[in-house]
């Protein structure tokens, strides 16, 4: 007999490859996995690609994922397949979780001054240009920035030092 949510079956094909604990423990997927550690499912094809085992899960389990939304674990375990550990979020949802878990820069986070990876000048140096009375192409050039960098510090628009 048929379940019409699961057609096809992927169900029984599916959890046969999870090993499934208790409902607090991560239930690792047992076959491929991503270079990222995320369970790879082939069988259940979407354009002729495998999907990921704990979207699998999720649709198994809850049903359809909404455009836009994306499968998080959190127990930070990407093999995990546990729906008691899945929860969605937008990209930007999951990348600050991944954050604030301190498991990653995140581009959604803003990270700005000294510690922005382009920097070239520290917060000191900034606030020592927005009060710097000089016209700005001197200042740029005494600390090899651009003119309108020099510009953007002081307008605010690219630091904000209280």
């Amino acid at each position: 007999m048929s379940n019409s949510k699961d057609p096809l079956n992927l169900g029984s094909m599916f959890w046969k490859h999870v090993q499934i604990g208790g409902l607090e423990e991560c239930w690792p997927w047992l076959l491929a996995k991503s270079e990222w550690g995320y369970g790879r499912f082939g069988p259940a094809r979407k354009r002729g690609k495998s999907v990921y085992a704990h979207r699998t899960s999720w649709e198994l389990t809850r049903g359809e994922i909404s455009l836009g939304l994306e499968v998080c674990h959190s127990c930070d375990n990407p093999s995990c397949c546990n729906p008691t550990h899945l929860w969605l979020g937008t990209h930007k949802e999951n990348m600050l979780d991944q954050y604030l878990k301190g498991r990653g820069r995140v581009a959604e986070v803003p990270i700005s001054g000294e510690d922005h990876y382009r920097s070239k000048l520290s917060n000191d140096q900034a606030r020592e240009i927005m009060t710097d009375p000089r016209r700005q192409v001197d200042i740029a050039v005494e600390y090899g920035i651009s003119q309108s960098q020099v510009s953007k510090i002081k307008l605010g628009h690219t630091r904000s030092h209280k």
